[in-house]
């Protein structure tokens, strides 16, 4: 097996590790401390059964909706309304494929990679859309459309900010922005224009 195939197994069994045993418990203690915090702010306990003072909570709600029952309306499209989810859930993966997570970490180094990555996004709205509009519901189809709107008025002013960082890099390759940038934090393009940071 080549020495660069072995590296990147290990890198990701060490990214899953990390991520399994660090990143996840501390969202869900994040999450718990949150929802005491704003039960002690509306004078009620929270979450106090599961594990030492509710701590747990987390683990249970995760299981909980991974064991929830698929309830699809009667006057739906079956498989469209099954398939939205889907849809969002590729569309929010397939970013990763051009992100670069170590010099030789990166699934596709494309040369267009930040085109990828914006048209890659729209999938989010064509889920969106299709759930509200196979749910057979007027009021679904409405808060679809809303939502479709609402991430594409978010797609305009990112797509700007993107754009800048293209002129100052000279490339669309997300690897390419990368080494383009200094390791000094002085030399991350983010100092070089604020103001699209801030957008």
């Amino acid at each position: 097996m080549p020495k660069e195939v072995v590296y990147a197994v290990a890198m990701l069994l060490a990214a899953f590790a990390v991520l399994s045993f660090f990143v996840a418990p501390l969202a869900g203690i994040t999450s718990w401390l949150e929802r005491r915090v704003w039960a002690r702010m509306q004078s009620r306990v929270g979450p106090n059964r599961v594990g030492p003072q509710g701590i747990l909570q987390w683990l249970a709600d995760g299981i909980k909706n991974l064991l929830k029952e698929d309830l699809i309306p009667s006057a739906a499209d079956r498989h469209l309304f099954a398939l939205a989810p889907y849809v969002v859930f590729i569309g929010f993966l397939a970013t990763f494929v051009v992100i670069p997570f170590g010099s030789q970490l990166i699934v596709a180094d494309l040369n267009i990679g930040i085109l990828y990555l914006l048209a890659v996004t729209s999938l989010v709205v064509v889920g969106i859309l299709m759930a509200g509009w196979s749910s057979n519901n007027k009021w679904s189809l409405l808060g679809g459309m809303r939502s479709a709107a609402q991430i594409v008025s978010y797609d305009i002013p990112a797509g700007l900010a993107v754009l800048t960082i293209i002129f100052v890099s000279g490339t669309m390759s997300t690897q390419g922005i990368i080494k383009g940038q200094g390791w000094a934090p002085w030399d991350w393009y983010l100092f070089y224009n604020p103001f699209t940071f801030i957008v």
